[in-house]
């Protein structure tokens, strides 16, 4: 949750968000707002803008290649940690330009800290962030 709370901030023009996990909740048949939280600048806008620049190029040309979204502005960053152990892509699916849109981590790896056999953040977490970005609305 951190290190997407992180990159959010870069996502979101270089303002802290508040991280959370559920979008939407209902009571009794009616919606329950869901306030949104915008913080402080962490970030100045056009050092984020290029930032978001260079996460886009990852996707267009580079390792994240496999989390493009056909129709749908993507950037993002892979990782893969020493021997295998952890994976992960973090990355947005919204609209051109990179400011906004929803921000998805995908995390794989052993709780025992073994190592994946060949599980890069290239490979399996590029493509559970394209399955759930593309139904991001």
């Amino acid at each position: 949750m951190e290190v997407v709370s992180a990159y959010a901030v870069l996502f979101n023009g270089g303002l802290a968000v508040a991280p959370r996990v559920i979008e939407s909740a209902e009571a009794d048949r009616r919606a329950v707002p869901m306030p949104r939280v915008v913080g402080e600048r962490l970030v100045e806008g056009d050092v984020a803008a290029e930032m978001v620049q260079m996460m886009g190029a990852v996707v267009a040309r580079g390792s994240g290649r496999g989390a493009a979204v056909p129709g749908r502005f993507v950037a993002g960053k892979t990782g893969t940690t020493q021997d295998f152990r952890d994976a992960w892509f973090v990355g947005v699916v919204g609209v051109p330009g990179g400011v906004g849109g929803t921000v998805i981590g995908v995390w794989l790896g052993n709780d025992d800290g073994r190592a994946m056999r060949g599980v890069t953040g290239s490979s399996l977490p590029v493509r559970l962030f394209r399955e759930v970005a593309g139904e991001v609305r």
